[in-house]
């Protein structure tokens, strides 16, 4: 499958996604230290604002933190053992080789996979471990039943997710990545309301609409008068991430 059109180069993207954005890192960092992974050299491909590398550079003596987004990596919080790359994950500029771990996370069904895989191939050691893991918003919201139908029958049929690769399922193999475990989690968060629709506004389904400033001012106001309902009688509410890991082993 061919690299669909990112929605996250833009600066306001970037912005929003380091601030609103959920912190997984522990929980990612509990997988990968669960799974008996370390590494002394990592590549973490489609990091974003830094969510992942954080956990990575845990298990890691390096990490190198790869986006195609030069806004992302400029709002990215430093890290003491990693550097920061602009670069596509379809043309990684490393050498054969270079990594005994790769991390790719919520990007897989951004990139040519094909492309990509066997770059990742190329740059890996025999044995080198490929974690590739999403974390989900689920749309459930504590006390609040009629909150997961608006997500479902208002919220994204107004605002449908556009198009993407598939994302690997588990148990399945990725080109001479074999297959080794499947690993996931629950995060819960307390949210107020405009953090919850500054947490949508870094969905992709709304990036792709908010081009504009005029174009953001509306979806904002969109979201403060559809969520207002669910925050009446408290100020912050209790909503639901899903994670899930895939673990492959260069074979």
């Amino acid at each position: 499958m061919a690299a669909v059109p990112n929605p996250f180069m833009r600066r306001d993207a970037a912005r929003r996604y380091a601030q609103y954005r959920p912190d997984y890192s522990p929980y990612l960092r509990s997988i990968l230290e669960e799974s008996g992974i370390q590494a002394d050299r990592a590549l973490d491909v489609a990091a974003g604002t830094g969510i992942s590398t954080r956990a990575v550079s845990a298990v890691a003596g390096e990490v190198v933190a790869l986006d195609a987004s030069a806004s992302m990596v400029a709002v990215a919080r430093p890290i003491p053992n990693a550097m920061w790359l602009v670069a596509s994950a379809e043309e990684l500029p490393f050498r054969s080789g270079a990594f005994d771990l790769i991390t790719v996370g919520s990007a897989l069904h951004w990139l040519d996979r094909e492309a990509f895989v066997a770059e990742a191939a190329r740059v890996a050691v025999a044995g080198a471990s490929l974690v590739l893991h999403e974390n989900a918003f689920i749309g459930q919201m504590d006390d609040v039943p009629e909150f997961f139908d608006w997500i479902h029958h208002r919220y994204l049929r107004g605002y449908p997710a556009p198009p993407r690769g598939e994302k690997l399922a588990p148990g399945t193999d990725l080109g001479p990545f074999r297959f080794v475990a499947t690993m996931r989690y629950e995060q819960s968060v307390e949210v107020g309301r405009d953090t919850l629709a500054g947490y949508l506004t870094t969905q992709s389904n709304l990036q792709v609409v908010m081009t504009t400033p005029q174009a953001s001012n509306d979806v904002l106001l969109w979201l403060e008068k559809e969520l207002n309902p669910f925050f009446l009688d408290a100020p912050t509410r209790t909503v639901h991430y899903a994670g899930l890991a895939l673990v492959l082993r260069l074979s």
